[in-house]
């Protein structure tokens, strides 16, 4: 039996805790001045569930930039994820040029929150986003094979 163990959604102790996912940026594409970027999470801890939306925030030369705002409203999915298994957000990074009031920066790091649940993450990313004011979205978690 390879089942995954039987994870209790009700039980907040077995939230995923983004310490135990280690992240790694699928992939990162631009269209039309629009940036998208996958970030996958790999549980390398003990089965647990997730739900909502990550909070994301923007460094650059160790200074906050901004913070990503979500992208629609929270689905109200709640995914468990076996060990070894993968969860995964998309960024939209809107271009930031003659944005009104934007001043654009160049991020070098990006910290991952789990807004519902505890533990942090954070991974190396460049991405062009303006300061002090949003212009990154951020999906809900989403499962990934």
């Amino acid at each position: 039996g390879n089942q995954a163990p039987e994870v209790n959604v009700a039980d907040n102790d077995q939230r995923c805790d983004l310490t135990n996912l280690q992240p790694s940026i699928d992939s990162q594409q631009e269209a039309g001045g629009t940036s998208y970027v996958d970030i996958g999470f790999t549980n390398e801890g003990p089965s647990c569930w997730i739900d909502g939306f990550p909070q994301i925030i923007f460094s650059g030369g160790g200074a906050v930039l901004s913070t990503a705002v979500r992208d629609g409203e929270d689905p109200g999915n709640v995914y468990t994820i076996p060990q070894g298994g993968r969860v995964g957000v998309t960024l939209t990074a809107e271009s930031v040029d003659g944005v009104d009031g934007c001043t654009p920066a160049t991020s070098d790091q990006v910290d991952i929150f789990n807004t519902n649940g505890s533990g942090s993450t954070s991974l190396q990313l460049s991405l062009r986003v303006c300061e002090e004011m949003p212009s990154v979205a951020v999906s809900p978690f989403e499962p990934m094979g």
